[in-house]
């Protein structure tokens, strides 16, 4: 018998499928559900979503749930794609280095007693679980909740390791935590940002939530520019305000669904402008009749 090649003797592995790749597809089926399938708006809301929610789409959405402009493949694949780098730097840049706080699955069977591990990244084979926190109540009155989780933590002493080179054997935590979140951005995006203040408020707002969520006085933002992979830190510590600010709005939503009755306030400056075009209650957003009328005319 003769090898036409070394691989016969000693054959590759075939190579696996990529799991982002399929939960992408998953995401996309998810989403393109046809509109009758598709479940009434729940009280839920998610962190990223605080900052360019509408009263008045929100409460459409609850009583006549239909495709939102952000139902798309392409949105789906953004995400998963996010997902990927975030796992990169989890695993292969903060962890190793010491900086990521959080729970380890680790690999081996043999360590079941400890698994997972919490802490920073551990010397046994191991990939960062995200921590998430689920049902969140936002207000008293009302059953408005959020679910959410982080990119991980930093220890307050091991941030001042990392402000300080790093130098010597990196320190124990006392009792503060930082939060991590990674933003992988354009060369042009992270050219612009040069200091905390030119952070845009919806970075803010999201992670204002995860403060309050999390019990966490700072936030470190990493941003990364996906082009050439460098990256800088900026902090962020809140005293709350555009938190407070978006509760009032989710009051504004709950109690429109409690009542059936559209909020008053527009997310849209006007039936013109480009968030108004590719919404898909426009018409009834802006014809002046009361939601009752509106429901009734559309199921009738």
């Amino acid at each position: 018998m003769f090898l036409s090649s070394p691989d016969e003797l000693f054959p590759q592995p075939k190579p696996k499928r990529n799991n982002y790749f399929l939960r992408a597809k998953k995401a996309i089926n998810k989403q393109w559900k046809a509109p009758e399938n598709r479940p009434p708006i729940s009280h839920k809301y998610y962190p990223s979503e605080f900052s360019y929610l509408c009263p008045r789409e929100r409460v459409f959405q609850h009583f006549d749930p239909r495709p939102r402009a952000t139902d798309k493949p392409s949105e789906a694949m953004r995400s998963e794609a996010g997902k990927a780098m975030h796992k990169y730097v989890q695993d292969t840049f903060l962890g190793p280095l010491g900086l990521l706080k959080g729970y380890w699955k680790l690999s081996q069977d043999c360590y079941e007693d400890r698994n997972p591990f919490y802490g920073y990244m551990p010397d046994e084979p191991c990939r960062f679980e995200e921590e998430k926190i689920s049902n969140h109540k936002l207000l008293d009155d009302f059953p408005a909740y959020t679910n959410g989780k982080i990119d991980g933590k930093i220890g307050k002493e091991r941030y001042d390791w990392l402000l300080d080179g790093m130098k010597g054997d990196p320190p124990e935590d006392g009792d503060i935590d930082y939060i991590w979140d990674f933003k992988f951005t354009s060369d042009r995006n992270y050219s612009s940002i040069k200091e905390a203040a030119d952070l845009k408020d919806y970075y803010l707002l999201q992670q204002e939530v995860y403060q309050e969520m999390y019990q966490c006085p700072m936030s470190i933002f990493m941003f990364v520019n996906f082009s050439t992979w460098e990256y800088k830190f900026f902090e962020y510590e809140s005293e709350g305000k555009l938190f407070q600010e978006s509760l009032k709005t989710i009051r504004e939503i709950e109690e429109g669904m409690a009542l059936t009755v559209l909020p008053d306030t527009f997310a849209c400056s006007d039936s013109d402008c480009s968030r108004a075009k590719s919404c898909p209650f426009k018409e009834d957003c802006f014809c002046g009749k009361s939601l009752a009328e509106i429901l009734d005319e559309n199921t009738t």
